[in-house]
């Protein structure tokens, strides 16, 4: 339960929490659910509203099955809201919140539309936040400011001018790698010796590719701006901007649908940063 208790001691977290609670009450309320709760993406129980007949370990069994959820919400190819796993008297149904998951207990057939139109689009906000408030806690912020006092003017002006509008109510690492993935249309960057020349003469790190083979690239990027000021492993990777304006190129230059995931990370104790980049 380390993770999840990390979320719920913070401070700065504590009248998010009880928001939250409040919220799943309600939920708990609606006729046909027998009870919730949030867990986080490695199956922990963040909050528990099931009833005390479900023990804390069928719930924490569920790891597995958020493991399994977690891989097809996040699988570009889907346009997935929720998983529902039904038994004979039961069905246990998933909801993607933030960086986190909502599980119902529910009867079978239950109709979830209207907690769907009630109570998910607060849910998602309040444990966006929840997760940002962890982030900005463990980073070593006085480095990030002390470490490099110029401004980008390029960053500066991308962020003054672009139409953030229409990244309102996105999740800050979602944010960072729609930019970057944008910025590569934007520019017509097609090819990595282009995106090897911006990412030097903006100042975002140097960039390798060490694998092109038509199905997977798998690019190196040392000295990145994102995250190489931080010397200590704070457990997630950081890079969506940089992996973003990686996966917008790949997009470019094949001409499909493209996904990058960081592997290799500063925020993760590495010296350098690395992407898988798969060619859909």
């Amino acid at each position: 339960m380390a993770i999840a208790k990390k979320y719920l001691n913070l401070e700065s977290n504590k009248g998010i929490v009880c928001s939250i609670e409040c919220i799943l009450e309600e939920i708990k309320k609606t006729y046909g659910v027998y009870g919730c709760g949030i867990l986080t993406n490695n199956g922990e129980i963040l909050i528990n509203k099931f009833p005390s007949s479900v023990s804390c370990d069928i719930i924490s069994n569920l790891s597995i099955i958020i493991a399994i959820a977690e891989k097809m919400f996040l699988d570009t190819n889907n346009d997935i809201k929720k998983i529902d796993i039904s038994g004979k008297c039961a069905t246990l149904s998933i909801y993607p919140v933030g960086e986190f998951y909502l599980v119902l207990a529910v009867e079978n057939n239950f109709k979830s539309t209207d907690i769907l139109e009630r109570y998910l689009p607060k849910l998602s906000e309040l444990c966006l936040l929840l997760s940002e408030n962890i982030l900005y806690e463990d980073l070593p912020l006085e480095d990030l400011i002390n470490n490099d006092k110029k401004i980008s003017a390029f960053m500066f002006r991308i962020l003054r001018f672009l139409n953030l509008k229409r990244y309102q109510n996105t999740n800050i690492d979602v944010l960072m790698y729609q930019l970057g993935n944008d910025i590569s249309s934007y520019l017509k960057i097609d090819s990595f010796k282009k995106l090897k020349e911006f990412f030097e003469s903006h100042g975002v790190g140097k960039l390798k590719i060490l694998k092109e083979d038509g199905e997977e690239i798998i690019s190196r990027v040392d000295g990145c701006v994102t995250c190489s000021f931080i010397n200590k492993n704070i457990g997630r990777t950081l890079c969506y901007f940089e992996g973003g304006l990686i996966n917008g190129t790949a997009s470019n230059i094949y001409k499909r649908k493209c996904e990058t995931v960081e592997t290799h990370c500063h925020g993760l104790g590495h010296s350098y940063c690395q992407f898988r980049t798969k060619i859909l």
